[in-house]
C-alpha cells in the first residue's frame, strides 16, 4: 500500500516531526494544513540562528501521519517521508 494524502478537510491536519540524525530522535510532532505550509515553516526555522542552522546537515522535516481534530485520532503513515532537509535551505558553494 502506498501513502496517500488524506482528503483535505478542516478536520484533518498533517502531522510532522523534525528528525535529528545525530541524536537519532524525532522532536515532538506538530500539525500543518499542508506539506507546503510545513515546508515554509521549517525553512523559516532553518534560517534562524539556531542549532538547526549551525548543523543543517543533521536535520530533516518528516511527514509522519495525519491528525483528526474532531476525533483525536492519529493516523500514521506506513513509512515516514522526508519532505525537506535543513541543508536544502542553504546554498552550496
Amino acid at each position: 500500500m502506498t501513502n496517500v494524502l488524506p482528503v483535505q478537510t478542516d478536520n484533518i491536519k498533517l502531522l510532522f516531526s523534525i528528525h535529528d540524525s545525530v541524536a537519532n530522535e524525532y522532536n515532538p510532532p506538530v500539525t500543518f494544513a499542508s506539506i507546503a505550509v510545513a515546508v515554509r515553516f521549517f525553512g523559516d526555522l532553518c534560517k534562524k540562528d539556531s542549532v538547526i542552522s549551525a548543523h543543517s546537515g543533521d536535520f530533516a522535516l518528516v511527514w509522519i501521519g495525519s491528525f483528526n481534530c474532531v476525533t483525536g485520532s492519529v493516523i500514521p503513515l506506513e513509512e515516514n517521508q522526508v519532505v525537506a532537509k535543513a541543508s536544502d535551505f542553504f546554498p552550496t558553494e
